[in-house]
């Protein structure tokens, strides 16, 4: 069904997993229930093929992995050497023309709809398997050219280190993960020029409480809060009644700009710190998407979100399954929890 290279996220559902990666799929999806999306599009993993075997980069690929696949616990040293190999295969040069020329049509598209000239996009990667943080993301790329260049380097990024080690223990739990099999969708996506955002959990991923929806942002773009770099500003929505329940204002020293080209790491002006990132309304028309999201998905699911500084329109830009969620516990245990933890 979905055989083509490159796809507007609107032409995208959830079946589309395997062939444009799990975060193009699932945005897809969003924009057909009617969740505010950024304008964008998808290479599928049609276009990587195209790529690696159009460029010669598919043999490099196979020569380099051998001794990850022959041996049974690679040392790092090992990955980091292979992984050096491969990265040299991946060249902007190689990429063929009618690709080239796809992703320059669809961009140039994606400006029009915008009714802007070179706007800015996020480049991102989207795996058929999550893997997150193991791939490369681009923020703020302007000029076709350089997304291009940007798709390149996500392409290549499914050889890093840390993306190799993570298929290679994934094989040896016999998980038929194959260290050598890059295949990844990207996703290209209009930049939100956000005012604040953040991620958010239809679970306490902390406590396993399903009756509220936690909420964490700070000022900027998120990448702040997906470093760890800051302390965030965290509500609890209440399921039931989409009520605010509490609130913490969070120590929001640092925030990531957007500047003319990528982004900056800045101070939060001190009049700003004590504030919280988004009003109450915000926190509920959060809590309300992210209802919607688990009820479509029928699981708990963790999302990222952002608030445009201009319109001050309120965007989801990334949806999963939340994973690693602990039992329920009841407040005695909780309150025993931090007890013990804290007279360790």
């Amino acid at each position: 069904m979905y055989d083509q290279p490159i796809y507007w996220l609107k032409e995208l559902r959830a079946d589309a997993n395997d062939f444009v990666g799990k975060k193009c799929a699932n945005l897809g999806e969003m924009t057909h229930l009617g969740i505010p999306v950024p304008e964008g599009f998808a290479l599928s993993v049609r276009a990587y093929e195209y790529y690696i075997e159009g460029s010669g980069a598919q043999n490099k690929i196979a020569q380099s992995i051998m001794p990850v696949l022959e041996d049974v616990a690679p040392e790092l040293s090992m990955i980091e050497k292979v992984s050096k190999e491969i990265g040299k295969a991946f060249t902007v040069e190689s990429i063929p023309s009618n690709l080239r020329d796809g992703i320059k049509t669809f961009y140039e598209i994606l400006c029009d709809t915008c009714k802007q000239k070179d706007v800015p996009v996020a480049v991102r990667s989207s795996g058929a398997v999550s893997m997150p943080g193991q791939m490369e993301t681009d923020l703020n790329i302007r000029g076709a050219d350089n997304v291009i260049n940007s798709v390149v380097r996500v392409w290549a990024s499914s050889f890093t280190p840390r993306a190799i080690h993570f298929r290679a223990i994934r094989r040896l739990k016999r998980d038929d993960m194959n260290p050598s099999d890059g295949r990844i969708g990207v996703a290209i996506l209009r930049m939100v020029m956000s005012r604040s955002s953040g991620v958010g959990f239809t679970v306490n991923p902390m406590t396993g409480d399903r009756t509220k929806v936690m909420v964490e942002g700070n000022w900027g773009i998120g990448e702040s809060i997906v470093q760890g770099i800051v302390v965030p500003d965290v509500f609890y929505i209440n399921k039931e009644n989409l009520a605010l329940d509490s609130m913490s204002i969070g120590e929001k020293l640092k925030y990531y700009e957007l500047v003319e080209s990528g982004t900056e790491l800045r101070d939060v002006p001190e009049e700003k710190r004590a504030l919280p990132c988004i009003s109450e309304q915000e926190a509920i028309e959060l809590g309300r998407l992210a209802l919607k999201l688990e009820e479509h998905f029928k699981g708990p699911q963790d999302f990222e979100w952002a608030i445009d500084r201009d319109t001050q329109k309120l965007y989801m830009v990334q949806v999963r399954p939340a994973k690693h969620i602990p039992e329920e516990k009841k407040s005695t245990d909780i309150i025993l929890d931090m007890l013990s933890q804290r007279f360790k």
